[in-house]
């Protein structure tokens, strides 16, 4: 069946083994923008949002991995013991600075306030990325859920996100990254909230590149990372038609996003099928139809469009 296209597809590599989808266009071929083993450079800074756990926690270890010369983590709490031990361990391994600011990222004077003492403590080393991935959940049905709630989600991801935007302009960076959900795309029980505040990141990566601005926009599926990796919560999603990325294809997503000019990516683990069952919708009543080819013969199309 044409869904099968979604599934794991043994021959291709790793990222694409978890089925990665570009919802702004298919192309056959990938145009570099920047070689990978120049992605992340040994001289400048990069910030990561939401960086003390979970994927954020991710990103700080593969920019280390990767030799960068100072990472930077904000967020609104400060670090534990375990933490300050961990931040010790990486600094060991790698050789690399790594500096916490606890910041409130959706208040525009205290972001302000601690980029501009930031900048100081960098002593001339430039800021060449920011990795967004702050956020909130609370999950309610449409019906059941209060204007409080509804906005809950959308502080970190909508507010931060432009504070970070309006703090940053005026730098050189090479990466303006932001993590956002396939819940934005297909929609998710529950997460109306969550959904709309992902669908601005989305939408505001493109007007990011618009304006001549380095932006872009992962929507990811289930990840084995954070709240992802416990195994209760892993079982739902199986029943969904859905899998966790492994921390590995995680990595090989990113990095394949991050060398591309493209400024929207999904990567997931999914069965089509299975979630439109799941949530009762019937394929051919729906938008996203598109996605995938109805003829068994045009899968070999689309995984030679994977292939590149």
């Amino acid at each position: 069946m044409a869904f099968k296209l979604l599934k794991k597809i043994e021959e291709q590599d790793t990222c694409n083994q978890s089925s990665g989808i570009d919802v702004t266009e298919i192309t056959e071929h990938l145009e570099i923008r920047t070689p990978e083993e120049n992605l992340i450079r040994d001289d400048s800074a990069y910030i990561v949002v939401g960086g003390l756990t979970g994927l954020g926690w991710l990103i700080v270890k593969y920019l280390a991995r990767r030799k960068a010369s100072t990472i930077i983590t904000f967020s609104r709490r400060s670090l534990t013991s375990e933490t300050e031990q961990r931040f010790l361990n990486i600094k060991y391994i790698h050789g690399v600075k790594i500096l916490h600011r606890e910041v409130d990222i959706t208040s525009l004077k205290d972001l302000t306030r601690t980029m501009r003492c930031l900048q100081q403590d960098l002593a001339g080393v430039p800021i060449r990325g920011v990795f967004q991935g702050a956020g909130v959940l609370k999950d309610r049905t449409a019906l059941r859920m209060t204007q409080e709630e509804f906005q809950i989600p959308l502080l970190a991801k909508i507010l931060g996100t432009w504070n970070l935007h309006h703090v940053t302009k005026h730098l050189e960076l090479d990466i303006f990254l932001m993590h956002s959900s396939i819940a934005s795309v297909f929609g998710n029980y529950s997460q109306t909230n969550y959904a709309a505040a992902n669908a601005f990141l989305d939408s505001f990566a493109h007007y990011r590149r618009s304006i001549g601005l380095p932006g872009q926009t992962i929507n990811w599926g289930a990840l084995d990372v954070g709240m992802g990796s416990d195994a209760s919560l892993q079982e739902i999603f199986s029943h969904k038609g859905t899998k966790v990325l492994s921390e590995k294809q995680i990595l090989n997503c990113l990095t394949r996003m991050l060398i591309s000019e493209r400024t929207q990516g999904l990567f997931a683990d999914i069965d089509i099928k299975e979630i439109f069952t799941f949530n009762n919708l019937k394929w051919e009543d729906s938008k996203y139809a598109g996605i995938a080819p109805e003829e068994e013969e045009e899968e070999e199309e689309m995984r030679k469009m994977f292939r590149s």
